[in-house]
């Protein structure tokens, strides 16, 4: 298994065992893409969202893509560690 824990959408190899299948996105992958996708809509309807992203970003020394990257994975982490208790 990748790091990032268990394949959002395993494809099954014929035996059935999606260890030999094609494992796609990991769960952490794919919740890291909704929560970027959440942000960039956020940012796109709200310009204050926007100009405090773009802050956040630059007090990090990172480009606004940069941030919400490590936005999206720290909510993915959150999630997941949510999930598993």
């Amino acid at each position: 298994m990748r790091p990032g824990g268990n394949p959002a959408f395993p494809i099954p190899h014929e035996n059935g065992d999606t260890r030999l299948g094609n494992e796609g996105l990991t769960k952490r992958e794919y919740f890291a893409g909704i929560a970027m996708h959440a942000e960039f809509l956020s940012c796109g309807m709200n310009t204050i969202a926007a100009m405090d992203l773009a802050e956040t970003a630059k007090k990090a020394g990172q480009s606004v893509e940069q941030r919400i990257a490590v936005n999206a994975l720290t909510v993915a982490d959150a999630l997941l560690a949510e999930l598993a208790k």
